[in-house]
């Protein structure tokens, strides 16, 4: 009889620890990592959205959806379009109701100042797969991750490269009247200006503009024209426009906005875009072993030639996985993030690493379209090796 209620109690007590509420295993659901990611995929961005999700799923397919021996489940909601208060409440019922671990995103920059102070306060490591927004006092987030150097920093070496190799003094200029825009080309400017070069006029469009003509009328002839118009469609119509005029016989174009023209677009715009410079992060002719690898997989599953936002999701995956691995699949903020900031490894991109402020530092190349063997095409004509943020301005 003893035997028999020592057995009993055995089985109650294991089936206590395997199984959960409404006969649910408790094991397997302690085994899987869930992640949450805030994405564009409706609105202005959903293009970006649309290309974040899919490397996404191509990374995590990679690695069998597993990570030091757990399960991984990644749950996507759309952060909507431009208004930050429907980023915040879809952060909070990835929280609230699907209990994610930690969260990527979301994209669009004003969203950061909704998210990451509701992430801070959990706290709940929060990884922002795309650059980050200007310092202000509702980004203090220890726990928060950019996969990408600040805007300016991505475009600075572009208004070096422009004064010091170019040989330009002057600079007229278009943008998008946003802060990313701003942001973008005040990296160029700030550059080119410490060297001694004039920005002798500067126009601002709409994020929805559709018609640069009126812009391009007014235009003050300078040694180059710099843009930083967001976006394919916009930059597709402002060439478009440019060439229509003749303007491009009489004053070159640069680019202030890393990733401009996705190698995708570039037939589709023909040879009136060769000799447009611009940076880059990555580029698909990068000549190392881990792009040969992933272009080659990327491609061959998704038909299509990544930009840089595609690697920056890639990225992203790859070295959050490295740092679950290193902590066993521990998703505790603090040990993550120390994990997070030791993180060190070689990239479709290059190498890759955080600074102490957990700011990604990464290669920026400037480049150039050419045309080579009869396709239209960058080229890396200069490299500013780990471009490194003024880590200190992010506690």
């Amino acid at each position: 009889m003893k035997k028999l209620l020592l057995v009993t109690w055995v089985i109650i007590l294991m089936s206590a620890i395997f199984f959960g509420s409404h006969g649910k295993v408790a094991v397997a659901e302690e085994k899987t990592i869930k992640i949450g990611a805030l994405l564009p995929l409706t609105g202005p961005h959903s293009m970006w959205g649309s290309w974040y999700d899919h490397v996404f799923k191509f990374a995590l397919e990679e690695a069998g959806w597993t990570v030091a021996g757990k399960k991984i489940k990644l749950i996507v909601e759309d952060e909507g379009g431009t208004n930050i208060n429907v980023a915040l409440d879809k952060a909070k019922k990835l929280v609230g109701a699907d209990k994610v671990d930690l969260i990527l995103g979301p994209f669009i920059g004003g969203a950061h100042f909704s998210v990451l102070p509701y992430t801070s306060s959990l706290p709940l490591v929060d990884i922002i797969y795309t650059h980050p927004s200007p310092v202000k006092e509702e980004l203090i987030n220890k726990y928060a991750f950019w996969m990408s150097p600040s805007y300016g920093d991505t475009t600075y070496p572009v208004g070096l490269y422009a004064y010091d190799v170019l040989g330009y003094r002057t600079v007229t200029t278009i943008a998008t009247d946003h802060q990313v825009g701003r942001d973008f080309l005040g990296g160029f400017t700030s550059k080119f200006k410490s060297r001694g070069g004039q920005v002798i006029q500067q126009q601002w469009h709409p994020i929805t503009e559709t018609d640069f003509i009126p812009y391009l009328t007014n235009l003050k002839m300078a040694d180059a024209m710099v843009t930083s118009s967001l976006g394919p469609p916009a930059q597709g119509r402002l060439y478009a426009q440019y060439d229509q005029l003749g303007l491009f016989k009489r004053m070159p174009i640069l680019i202030a906005e890393a990733g401009s023209i996705p190698p995708s677009y570039m037939p589709s715009w023909g040879d009136k875009i060769i000799g447009i410079v611009g940076s880059q992060k990555y580029l698909p002719s990068l000549d190392n072993p881990e792009n040969k690898k992933f272009f080659s997989a990327y491609t061959a599953k998704h038909k299509e030639i990544p930009d840089d936002k595609i690697v920056d999701g890639y990225i992203t995956i790859r070295v959050l996985l490295a740092a679950l691995e290193a902590t066993g699949g521990n998703t505790d903020p603090d040990t993550l993030k120390a994990a997070l900031l030791r993180t060190e490894m070689d990239t479709p991109s290059g190498h890759f690493r955080f600074c102490p402020g957990r700011v990604a530092v990464q290669d920026i190349y400037v480049t150039e379209v050419k045309k080579i063997g009869g396709e239209i095409k960058w080229e890396v004509i200069k490299t500013y090796p780990a471009i490194e943020p003024t880590c200190e301005t992010y506690p």
